[in-house]
């Protein structure tokens, strides 16, 4: 059950745009991670390394990103929004390859 704390939004929520930009980015960053890691271990590293990369360059910290995506999961259709155009966006950088 989601808790009323989640259905109102955190005093630094990200803007749909932003999350869709980060997500894009998580996106990259995990399907470089599976391309290129040999074990678990190094996945990991990989991963959160580049995480933390991605929150800076998008001028934010896990912890606003952890908020922000809490509070779009509490509201399903906002969060269908955001990976509906994560996707496309993903579709459109694996065709401009």
């Amino acid at each position: 059950m989601l808790s009323s704390s989640q259905s109102k939004p955190p005093d630094t929520l990200l803007s749909q745009d932003q999350m869709v930009a980060i997500l894009v980015d998580l996106e990259l960053a995990q399907a470089m991670v599976d391309n290129y890691a040999d074990d678990e271990d190094t996945a990991r590293w990989l991963l959160q390394k580049n995480a933390l990369l991605i929150y800076q360059a998008h001028e934010t910290d896990l912890d606003t990103f952890q908020k922000s995506y809490q509070y779009y999961l509490a509201h399903l259709e906002i969060m269908e929004k955001l990976y509906a155009l994560v996707s496309k966006q993903l579709e459109t950088l694996s065709e401009q390859l």
